[in-house]
């Protein structure tokens, strides 16, 4: 007698990976959303301040650039759920 039981049916897997990857680049997306308008913000008061001085943009621009990397590591993140179930080449080749 053979037991062949699913924890969780394909259509439901791939269901539950399908929501699990549109959070997972919705957080992604509000991150980079979130850096951009802080840098904006900050270089706006920047400007006001009459501040024009390299070092205080490049603090600004170090910081836009975490919070991209960290929005950006959040899509890779979602591309490496979406290709864990049943990947197509094409997918595998945007993954790369």
């Amino acid at each position: 007698m053979t037991f062949s039981a699913e924890l969780l049916p394909e259509a439901d897997l791939r269901e539950a990976i399908g929501v699990l990857v549109r959070v997972v680049e919705t957080a992604g997306a509000l991150i980079i959303f979130v850096g951009a308008v802080w840098a904006f913000a900050r270089f706006a008061a920047a400007l006001v301040r009459g501040r024009g001085q390299a070092t205080g943009f490049n603090g600004i621009r170090l910081t836009l650039g975490r919070f991209l990397a960290l929005g950006l590591e959040f899509q890779l993140a979602g591309d490496v759920l979406r290709t864990a179930i049943a990947p197509s080449f094409t997918e595998i080749g945007q993954l790369g």
